[in-house]
């Protein structure tokens, strides 16, 4: 779990996905505070995939958040499957969190 500086500084991202990618099966989450419009979101994305993209492929779910406040993430190995992926929102925070299930 992590939680990166503000706008997810790229050096943080890549000490962060280092250390991750030096594992066969790999779980990474946190807050992030970067978006997935971000080069930051593209350079994780290139090798782990993004758990809730896995679960809602065209990017909606049935209801929660929009994309563009998604800052919480969950990117898991390739060969994980997501069952359950969901955004909620808790009036303690800022910004919505990611629930997944990940086998």
């Amino acid at each position: 779990m992590t939680h990166l500086g503000n706008d997810g500084p790229m050096f943080q991202v890549i000490e962060v996905l280092n250390r991750a990618l030096a594992f066969p099966n790999v779980i990474l989450m946190g807050d992030f505070n970067f978006d997935p419009t971000t080069p930051q979101y593209d350079l994780v994305t290139q090798g782990l995939p993004d758990a809730w993209l896995s679960h809602w492929p065209g990017g909606k779910q049935v209801s929660g958040p929009g994309v563009e406040q998604r800052i919480d993430h969950i990117f898991v190995s390739p060969d994980m499957s997501v069952t359950t992926a969901v955004y909620l929102s808790l009036p303690a925070s800022d910004h919505p969190y990611l629930y997944a299930v990940v086998k």
